[in-house]
């Protein structure tokens, strides 16, 4: 019986002595979550091709634009990554027509995808033709930035006045592009 019971206390203290040896146990630990923040900067970039507009030659009273894509209207691509506002502005035209007036007149023109011209929002791009200004206007509002949905045409409509004397015409256009 003695015996027995040196076993057992000889057993017990062996074990604990063997336990409190070794690496302490680890059990399952749970999934811990790390957070990578990244801005990504906004990047404002746009083409227009091509970049003239040629009538040719028109008589006083004559009437011409490029939604028959003769001439070609100017082609505005957005190359960023952010949806831009294009506004336009420019100097006379005619020597008989102020600005203002319907002898010179742009509007927005679908190219890839019908209504993108006003898709994004609730304000419409002028895609009648409206008058030019030499005071800035948007004329595309809201022009994305994704390769299937990024191009609009401003088309663009002259009026020759009745008095204007004979010669070439040209006005510089300014679009400017500003990040929505």
């Amino acid at each position: 019986m003695i015996l027995i019971s040196l076993s057992i206390i000889f057993s017990v203290i062996s074990t604990w002595i063997t336990l409190t040896r070794i690496s302490p146990l680890t059990g399952f630990l749970g999934a811990s979550q790390g957070i990578v923040n990244v801005t990504v900067n906004g990047t404002l970039s746009f083409t227009i091709n091509p970049q003239s507009v040629n009538f040719s030659r028109l008589n006083p009273n004559d009437n011409d634009n490029t939604t028959d894509l003769n001439p070609l209207p100017f082609n505005v691509t957005n190359d960023g990554n952010s949806l831009l506002n294009i506004s336009l502005s420019s100097a006379q035209l005619f020597q008989s027509a102020a600005l203002g007036t319907f002898y010179f007149q742009v509007g927005c023109g679908n190219t890839t995808v019908e209504g993108n011209c006003s898709s994004r929002s609730n304000t419409t791009a002028p895609s009648q033709f409206t008058n030019v200004l030499s005071n800035s206007f948007v004329v595309i509002p809201y022009l994305d930035f994704e390769d299937s949905n990024d191009t609009n045409y401003i088309h663009v409509n002259v009026g020759i006045p009745a008095g204007e004397p004979a010669g070439l015409r040209e006005a510089i256009l300014t679009f400017t592009g500003v990040v929505t």
